[in-house]
């Protein structure tokens, strides 16, 4: 106990047992991309160290642990994609399909993670269910990587320049034209005439420092599943929404919040 450990999961597909392995308090590094989907059903435990995981091609179950830990979601995940659970550091998350096929991670709670990276084939889903928040410190989606938000929330606590350009220009690739579709940030629960997902800074719709019951300062930006027209994603649209709107109408550079609901950044 408290001594780093590296530890090799490998296997191929035969009768379902289940394996959980425990970091318990070292720096350990548990690799299990070598064991192929159905082979055992995993649970990584990372424990008190500031551990790498990587996952297998099944539908494992990862908890980080206390510290800061990276977990690695890579191959061929899979439909179920990989569970992981809140814990207590800002773990780094990176799913990657790395070119063999799709890679799939699913936040079932309400949790905070550090930088979520999401690249080619990787799929990341906060299952639906309406009281969902994810906070990360960090987004990068790339290439022909997706995250669904569903009907929830996500929070992102930045430091530095904000990222709210970059997530607008997501949610515009993931919108595609209403089908929301696309590559970027999605919601499989959205369509082309009723629901979205709207985002602004924290400071211009959560001036009391609580959004969707969670604390937020002046350095985040929000994206909440919500209707078009709801401008300061309140969950209502109304005359406040409409003052918002019409006081930007004609102008460029928009972004929700000032009435801009199909992220061409105009009103």
């Amino acid at each position: 106990p408290g001594l780093a450990a590296v530890v090799d999961v490998k296997g191929v597909t035969g009768p379902v047992d289940h394996v959980t392995v425990n970091g318990m308090g070292g720096a350990d590094t548990v690799d299990a991309s070598g064991l192929e989907a159905g082979a055992v059903t995993l649970t990584l435990n990372g424990g008190g160290g500031a551990d790498v995981l990587t996952s297998s091609e099944g539908d494992d179950v990862v908890n980080g642990g206390t510290e800061t830990d990276t977990i690695n979601v890579s191959g061929a995940a899979a439909a179920g994609g990989v569970t992981l659970l809140p814990s207590g550091g800002d773990d780094t998350v990176n799913v990657d399909g790395n070119g063999t096929g799709p890679a799939g991670v699913r936040f079932d709670a309400t949790q905070r993670i550090g930088t979520l990276n999401v690249r080619n084939g990787g799929v990341a889903t906060l299952t639906p269910g309406g009281g969902k928040v994810l906070t990360v410190t960090s987004l990068d989606v790339t290439g022909t990587g997706t995250l669904n938000l569903g009907n929830n929330v996500l929070v992102i606590d930045y430091s530095g320049v904000s990222p709210v350009g970059r997530v607008q220009s997501l949610l515009k690739s993931g919108f595609n034209a209403g089908a929301w579709n696309g590559r970027g940030i999605i919601s499989s629960l959205a369509n082309a005439s009723a629901f979205a997902l709207g985002y602004a800074e924290a400071s211009a719709v959560a001036p009391g420092g609580t959004f969707a019951g969670q604390n937020v300062d002046a350095t985040s930006v929000v994206v909440k599943f919500t209707r078009y027209g709801d401008a300061n994603l309140d969950g209502a649209v109304n005359a406040t929404d409409f003052a918002l709107l019409a006081g930007n109408f004609g102008r460029a550079g928009r972004l929700w919040n000032n009435g801009d609901f199909n992220y061409d950044e105009r009103v």
